[in-house]
């Protein structure tokens, strides 16, 4: 893998009208520009957003984006076949990951994710270690509640190519 950092941050604004509407603006900053810089940029432009157009700005977001332009999928895998891990939180709630994709490799014969295969138990490992990662609300993830096979929706252009022919 050799994940490189994009050369730009994607700004997004969500706008409100008076009729409850939504609209985004969306622009870009140079990814050199440490998140600090971004967020007070963005925080200054959100009134200017919201004093020439009249709407509320709801809210903004900033990603810096990182890819693998090489990176090449494993013959076979399906983007809708995902594994479902759900964690406890410290806060008594939970959160959970789908993982698309998933290697039936990795799955037991009733379903479940095999725990004792050494990337899931990887995977599992660096998302509940430490503070890496958090619920939604920012509570600590705790221990992992259960992991199971589960399926999305294919579309047609998600079909194998045997199941096309009709």
């Amino acid at each position: 893998m050799a994940f490189t950092l994009e050369p730009t941050v994607k700004v997004i604004f969500n706008c409100l009208d008076e009729s409850g509407s939504e609209g985004k603006v969306m622009l870009h900053a140079p990814s050199s520009q440490l998140a600090s810089v971004v967020q007070t940029n963005a925080t200054a432009l959100a009134a200017l957003i919201q004093a020439i157009t009249g709407c509320s700005v709801r809210s903004y977001s900033y990603s810096y984006e990182v890819s693998d332009p090489a990176a090449a999928a494993a013959a076979g895998s399906r983007i809708e076949h995902k594994g479902r891990f759900i964690w406890n939180l410290a806060n008594g709630l939970e959160t959970r990951a789908e993982v698309p994709g998933l290697d039936p490799a990795v799955v037991l014969s009733d379903g479940a994710i095999d725990l004792t295969n050494a990337d899931v138990l990887a995977f599992v490992g660096a998302v509940s270690a430490g503070t890496a990662y958090s619920g939604i609300d920012g509570s600590d993830i705790g221990a992992l509640k259960a992991a199971y096979e589960a399926f999305r929706r294919s579309t047609r252009n998600m079909l194998p190519a045997r199941r096309l022919a009709s």
